[in-house]
């Protein structure tokens, strides 16, 4: 039924409440997980963390939906750089994902300019 699932996650403690539920639906439909981060493009200094970050994550799914599955889960990590809405929106199309999965609102808080709100508000 899913193939791929996207997970956007922004890093932040919010962002990872709908890892659970992603984790869940991949080890259900045998999905591919796919944890996408979207990085300013000021922080290349600190892109090793980041990926860090998502390899720990990507094993602790992988060794949660053993226990719990029936079906193995192929989880992937990507990076990219720019503005989350754009990317998620470009990876959605250029890659076929069957579903995104994310939460709605994220502790990076409210930003003033050109959109407000949530990026789940913006994409695609």
């Amino acid at each position: 039924m899913f193939d791929k699932i996207l997970l956007p996650l922004d890093l932040s403690e919010a962002s990872e409440i709908a890892v659970p539920y992603a984790s869940e639906l991949a080890g259900k439909f045998g999905s591919e997980l796919i944890l996408y981060y979207v990085r300013p493009p000021e922080r290349e200094d600190l892109e090793h963390l980041f990926v860090d970050y998502l390899d720990r994550l990507a094993e602790t799914i992988k060794q949660n939906v053993k226990k719990t599955a029936a079906k193995d889960v192929k989880v992937t990590i990507k990076i990219a750089v720019g503005a989350p809405e754009q990317n998620i929106c470009e990876l959605v199309n250029s890659n076929r994902i069957d579903l995104v999965v994310m939460a709605s609102v994220s502790s990076s808080g409210l930003k003033i300019g050109k959109k407000l709100g949530s990026v789940v508000d913006h994409i695609c």
